[in-house]
């Protein structure tokens, strides 16, 4: 009892005293002093016994003949004190008010001679007491008749229990606990409004509760926690009793069973060691210990998170590994850390948990029962709130914690396991979320819990308390009470039998780890590092006296039935993109920034990349065709494009790691999970994309291939989104996440081509021919290769002469280039012939003659290229080669004469079209640009065609070249890219390559390719 609670009820026992003048003024202050010693310790005994005296001393002023008044005004106090009461303590409380007062009542109406005439008064008296703290008549019937009359003749059948060994008791409405070779028999009275307990002892053995003595016919409140014992038999426990009221269906009974359970992480003696557990419906189970002594271990191997080395693990006798299919849904998992997305409401973050797990039910359903939920834990008034951070709060740390147990209990888990529930909480709170759990226990859940610090209040709501010690030794399981004696008599400490303060029953649970952590002294009588009880004998201590005495039997029983159904995996995609769309669209912050930073970086680039080279009518004129940044402004639309797609995602799912650990212990599917984030980062880089494009290309006059645009930038956004998810998904820290960012940036800057060319990398890298590997695997090469090929090749001015401009450049260079080069290789080669110290030079000579000659396309009857091996290879065969060439040389002559007429002719219908020759250079000034020319046409190369390693490379005007293989590979800036007998336009194909990139890389998401190797390497470092 508190202060107010002691002072409303010394005023209301000098009330009754005044009321009743049959009453003796000795008698009632020698039950008032026996009370108060009974309860409290002696100074506070003495100090509330001043208070009923000086409460009794100023009712005595009253005179006899004002009988009737007197009892009036009386009343009026009494009301006014009930008044008080209910306005400041809890009903619990004002119960114990009352039990007080009968019992006081119960002893005068005993002792005193004036027969019914004072029982009567103290029976109304008591009774106007009862209206008063809002008791009704019938809870004040029920506690009247229990201690004061017989306990059958109690009207509120349902909550009497009785303890006894008669195994054949039968009463439908009275509860019974049959207790082998109890000594009598033990009567119980729940008061379910106050969650309390009333009993008595009737029968001729010495019965004790927690160190005090209960006598017969004596009625006491039954303590949380508690055991009544008696010589030589098991005690009768508070859980027990409790347990007693509960009844739990056949049908929905759990049994949870974990027997010779032992696990070791890999590589480490850490873990724990074999034990045994038994856990059942109805009960609160805590598991206590230092920091670093596995509770969290121990709970996620019980949930079966973790594998055990040894043994097995039981539910209803069902093992819960292989009969996981059965079994699924029986298990709710809360871990410490929060599962909540911050971003939504508490109605919201429930409601869509509830979708995820109860898939049998309407939205209507679902709907009443979050609300039922939220009403339960009093969380309804808060349910409009965002639930925030740590940092922005909108709800407090209890109704946070609240809210993640309110995620499992939804669905309703038959067995309920919570890591540090009560962890950064205040006392109260810490309390309330306690509160609650024992709630759940009472309604037939099994709950484990592990704590660190439990206040006596919580630590008297545990039903069974598991001890771990340093290094995972589990050294206790048994009663919590019990386990402080337990720990008191193994280090012989003289209080040992003393598991609560005697005065005010409070419990200190630090004793245990106090007692089990006790250091031993040094000569200087400083503690030293050793123990005394190393966390190995307490382990055997335990064998051999708590576990040895265990039943763990296997029971076979069915398996109940649960609301736990898990939706198809397209409902759940739809349900995890809603929940994505709601909590992104919920973040303000991140919604502006996201929408604004890429229109934002158009403005910047188009602005600053906007050359102005003027007219001579206008210096300050901006012609497109004149714009030498162009290229520069492509290049870094790419590299925004990369940049905004990875920095989207990269937080994505790891924000998500602990809800994800969740949603895998309930078989969610990753594959739904995975396609809503891609979903929504693809529709938001989408955006992102239109917006950029649209406002750069005004900005910069780039008109048409507005789409193309889009298309190849928003390609490479969502291949650096799936590339920010594989980081997100693989890393651990969000600070390791951007500090990797720029080492997978640079590289896609570095490797383009446009920072340095691919044909001067290192030696090692570098490639002529084609684009080397290097650059193949980077998806801003073929982004930015798309978008320059298709702004030179597609604009509405180059696309009418690009396919003449083609062959007249082809013919050109096998005219200008080719041929005379193959010529003097032939020369040469003619002129090493028959020398034998020149074999090796006439080979490689002959060897170039043949790749060239291999090269040539542009007409099909070609000299036998066996003709020019070493081996047939003679002058003959040289003059027809040079004869030949020179033929073919000649009749390119002819066409590019016929290519210059169709190029004329395309001019004169263009003239045609458009009315005059300026409309014609006004539309080259509009699409066509220079430097991209200079670009993709290679001008500012010097050698247009090298011979490297023995082959003729070309390097005039690559963008004409035909592709340099068949396989899809070619030289940088080709205008297509060929796939056996196929041609496909460049920028369509290397959209294709980025997309079949971005599978690749989702399939490296969904196996979480990248954690699976970090893991590795961490492995093999600690293996070392």
């Amino acid at each position: 009892m508190n202060d107010s609670l002691l002072q409303s009820l010394m005023r209301l026992f000098a009330i009754i005293v005044g009321m009743n003048k049959d009453m003796v003024h000795v008698l009632a202050r020698n039950y008032v002093e026996s009370f108060l010693k009974e309860e409290y310790r002696p100074a506070l005994a003495k100090r509330y016994l001043a208070i009923f005296d000086q409460y009794t001393a100023e009712l005595e002023g009253y005179e006899k003949s004002k009988q009737n008044k007197k009892i009036a005004v009386w009343s009026v106090k009494i009301l006014v004190i009930c008044q008080e009461i209910v306005e400041e303590l809890h009903i619990r409380h004002r119960f114990m008010i009352l039990i007080s007062l009968i019992r006081f009542s119960q002893y005068f109406s005993s002792s005193s001679r004036s027969g019914s005439n004072l029982a009567n008064a103290l029976s109304d008296a008591i009774r106007t007491v009862a209206n008063g703290l809002l008791i009704s008549e019938d809870e004040y019937e029920s506690c009247s008749t229990f201690i004061t009359d017989k306990f059958y003749n109690v009207p509120d059948r349902k909550n009497l229990l009785i303890v006894s060994d008669d195994p054949e008791f039968e009463d439908v409405e009275i509860k019974h606990i049959q207790k082998d070779r109890f000594p009598g028999q033990l009567f119980v009275l729940r008061i379910e409004r106050a969650d309390s307990y009333l009993y008595q002892y009737a029968g001729k053995a010495t019965l004790n509760n927690n160190g005090r003595n209960v006598f017969p016919r004596q009625v006491y409140v039954l303590p949380k926690a508690s055991a009544i014992r008696t010589e030589n038999l098991p005690p009768v426990y508070y859980s027990e009793i409790v347990s007693g009221y509960i009844r739990i269906d056949e049908k929905e009974k759990i049994e949870f069973l974990a027997r010779d359970i032992e696990f070791r992480f890999k590589n480490s003696s850490n873990g724990i060691h074999r034990f045994s557990f038994k856990g059942r419906s109805g009960e609160l189970v805590g598991v206590l210990g230092g920091s670093g002594a596995g509770k969290s271990t121990l709970l996620k191997v019980l949930t079966g998170s973790l594998k055990p080395n040894h043994g097995d693990i039981f539910i209803n006798g069902y093992k819960l590994k292989e009969n996981a299919a059965e079994l699924k849904g029986m298990i709710g998992y809360v871990p410490q850390d929060d599962l909540l997305i911050e971003e939504l409401t508490v109605y919201q973050n429930l409601h869509f948990n509830a979708r995820l797990c109860l898939n049998g039910y309407k939205r209507e359903e679902i709907h009443e029962m979050v609300l039922h939920i939220l009403n339960e834990l009093g969380l309804y008034e808060v349910r409009h709130l965002k639930v925030g951070n740590p940092l922005k709060k909108f709800i407090s740390g209890g109704q946070r914690k609240r809210l993640n147990i309110a995620l499992e209990l939804i669905r309703e888990p038959h067995i309920l396991f919570l890591d540090e529930p009560t962890s950064g909480l205040s006392s109260t709170d810490s309390e309330n979320v306690v509160a609650l759990l024992k709630e759940q226990a009472l309604k037939g859940k099994l709950v484990i819990i592990n704590i660190h610090q439990p206040s006596s209040e919580l630590f008297k709501q545990f039903d069974q308390l598991l001890v771990l010690d340093t290094g995972g030794y589990p050294i206790y399981a048994g009663n919590p009470l019990d386990g402080i004696t337990y720990f008191k008599q193994l280090s012989k400490r003289v209080d040992a039998e003393e598991a609560e303060c005697q005065s005010c029953g409070n419990t200190n649970p630090d004793d245990i780890l106090k007692v089990v952590e006790e250091r031993d002294v040094d000569e200087l009588g400083e503690f030293s590092q050793k123990r005394k009880v190393s966390p190995a004998s307490w382990y055997k201590s335990y064998q051999e006296k708590i576990e040895s005495q265990g039943n763990f039997e296997i029971k076979n029983r069915f398996i109940p039935e649960n609301k736990f159904q898990v939706p198809g995996k397209l409902k759940q995609f739809l349900i995890f993109f809603q929940r994505n769309l709601l909590s992104k669209l919920a973040d303000r912050q991140f919604l502006a920034i996201a929408l604004l930073v890429a229109p934002m970086l158009a403005v910047i680039l188009g602005f600053f990349s906007k050359y102005v080279a003027g007219t001579e009518a206008n210096p300050h004129a901006y012609i497109f065709s004149q714009n030498e940044n162009l290229p520069a402004y492509l290049f870094m639309s790419v590299v925004v494009a990369l940049f905004l797609g990875m920095i989207v995602s990269a937080e994505e799912i790891i924000k998500d790691r602990r809800m994800l650990e969740r949603e895998s212990f309930l078989h969610l599917n990753r594959t739904a999970y995975l396609f809503s984030k891609i979903s929504l980062l693809f529709i938001l880089s989408g955006f992102q994309m239109l917006l950029f494009v649209l406002i750069g290309n005004w900005i910069l006059g780039i008109r048409g291939l507005g789409f193309l645009y889009w298309l190849v930038l928003f390609s490479s956004a969502c291949f650096a989104n799936m590339l920010g998810l594989i980081i997100s998904d693989g890393l651990k820290s969000v600070v390791a996440i951007y500090v990797i960012v720029p080492f997978l940036l640079v590289p896609q800057i570095m490797l383009a081509g446009i920072i340095v060319k691919f044909d001067k990398l290192h030696y090692r890298f570098a490639s002529h021919q084609t684009v080397p590997m290097s650059g193949e695997v980077m998806a801003s090469r073929w982004a930015y290769e798309a978008l320059v090929v298709a702004q030179f090749a597609d604009n509405d001015y180059q696309k009418h002469f690009f396919e003449t401009e083609k062959l007249e450049s082809n013919i050109t260079y096998d005219r200008q280039f080719l041929i005379p080069a193959m010529l003097q290789e032939l020369e040469a080669a003619e002129q090493v012939l028959g020398k034998e110290a020149k074999e090796a030079e006439l080979e490689e000579r002959l060897r170039t003659f043949r790749l060239a000659l291999d090269d040539i396309f542009l007409v099909a009857n070609k000299p036998d290229p066996l003709n020019f091996t070493p081996e047939r290879f003679t002058s003959q065969f040289a003059r027809e080669g040079r004869s030949w060439l020179l033929a073919y040389k000649e009749g390119l002559t002819r066409e590019r004469k016929k290519t210059e007429k169709a190029k004329d002719c395309l001019i004169d219908s263009l003239l045609t079209a458009n009315g005059a020759s300026d409309a014609i250079l006004r539309l080259k000034r509009e699409y066509h640009n220079e430097s991209l020319a200079d670009l993709t046409l290679n001008r500012n190369e010097l050698h247009k065609i090298k011979k490297i390693k023995g082959r003729l490379i070309r390097k005039f005007e690559p963008v004409y070249a035909p592709p340099a293989k068949q396989n899809g590979r070619a030289q940088f800036l080709a205008a297509s890219k060929q796939l056996g007998r196929m041609s496909i336009p460049t920028p369509y194909f290397n959209v294709l390559v980025i997309w079949c990139m971005s599978v690749f890389l989702y399939a490296l998401l969904h196996f979480s390719a990248l954690e699976s190797v970090l893991g590795f390497f961490a492995n093999q470092e600690k293996s070392e």
